[in-house]
């Protein structure tokens, strides 16, 4: 069951709190004596704390790893982290099933690769070097997070491969329904746009859709929630 802000904890379990009153504990502060806050718990799922600083930083790297290299020193709004928040739940909650079920491991070769990817999105391991030392993380905890997405991205793609299937009747009949959205051109012409139209919004209904009753037996709670407002510099993730 999925609930939101911090008035609905009810009979949450003591360990969490106790770190998310450690996490914003007032830490000395040598310029002021006050205290300050060294990091919050922006939800918790399952029992799992979610941190902002680690939120931020899968914020990042999933839109590095999707093209979005400016997100390696640009600001992140409450939109660009409420996407992310999103993400980080579902990408949680698909791991932890793919672990119940022992399916969809990930070898360390694929993991090397996505890396690689993820560096040369960045210009070479000088600026990698840089994203890393900015983010106060390291190159194993970067793999860690593409190691999730690409489980993830198998266990959901498993899940919808053969039901997204679109027949050639599938394929006519979206023809004759968006004919206005499609053109002049003849079906003959457009039949493979069509097939890949169809196969994307069935793959997104039926990801929503899984992701959905996995929410629904879970434990999901958000405890500072983001505003959809602008975006930052960054923009969404996918």
């Amino acid at each position: 069951m999925r609930q939101g802000g911090a008035g609905r904890f009810g009979g949450m379990l003591a360990a969490p709190l106790a770190l998310a009153a450690l996490l914003a504990a007032a830490a000395p502060d040598a310029g002021t004596g006050q205290g300050r806050v060294l990091d919050r718990i922006v939800a918790i799922v399952d029992r799992q704390p979610l941190t902002l600083s680690q939120l931020e930083l899968e914020a990042r790297v999933a839109f590095i790893a999707n093209g979005g290299t400016d997100a390696a020193t640009a600001p992140l709004g409450d939109r660009d982290l409420a996407s992310a928040l999103e993400l980080a739940i579902d990408q949680r909650l698909v791991l932890a099933e793919a672990d119940r079920l022992r399916v969809y491991d990930v070898d360390d070769a694929a993991v090397a690769s996505a890396l690689k990817d993820f560096q040369a999105r960045l210009h070479g391991d000088k600026q990698f070097r840089a994203f890393l030392d900015s983010q106060e993380t390291t190159a194993e905890e970067v793999a860690a997070i593409l190691r999730r997405a690409l489980r993830v991205s198998r266990f959901l793609d498993s899940k919808i491969k053969l039901a997204s299937h679109a027949s050639e009747d599938d394929l006519r009949r979206y023809f004759a329904a968006h004919a206005s959205e499609l053109g002049d051109l003849p079906y003959d012409r457009q039949r493979d746009t069509i097939r890949a139209l169809i196969t994307r919004e069935r793959k997104e209904a039926l990801t929503r859709k899984q992701l959905d009753e996995l929410r629904a037996r879970a434990d999901v709670r958000t405890v500072i929630p983001f505003a959809t407002g602008p975006a930052g510099d960054a923009g969404t993730p996918p």
